[in-house]
């Protein structure tokens, strides 16, 4: 039975360590790479939009749908990034916090 709480408890030190990464990142370079996180979303969806009002000479509106679409999956992007360094950089209150859990002796 201690083998398995050893390899429980190893594993949960392995979720509940932080990635190092996004801790030692600077403002700067969150920012950037949010900026390149929406981008392409914006710039798929656009030409996307665009070429298929090319082919069915829809005018405008799938442009606009593309845009929008395109821009919708940037903000998705760029939330996931941001909730991940939350989720790291918070410390013993975040997701990751083994509050709650009980520890028993035996």
């Amino acid at each position: 039975m201690s083998e398995l709480e050893e390899k429980i408890k190893s594993l949960r030190n392995k979720r509940a360590k932080p990635s190092r990464k996004l801790q030692d990142l600077s403002f700067s370079s969150i920012a950037f790479r949010a900026s390149v996180d929406m981008v392409p979303g914006i710039v798929v969806g656009t030409f996307l939009g665009y070429f298929l009002d090319d082919l069915w000479q829809t005018g405008p509106w799938l442009l606009l749908i593309g845009f929008i679409l395109g821009s919708g999956a940037g903000f998705m992007n760029v939330f996931r990034l941001v909730r991940k360094f939350q989720d790291t950089s918070v410390g013993p209150v975040g997701r990751n916090s083994q509050k709650g859990i009980k520890k028993t002796d035996g």
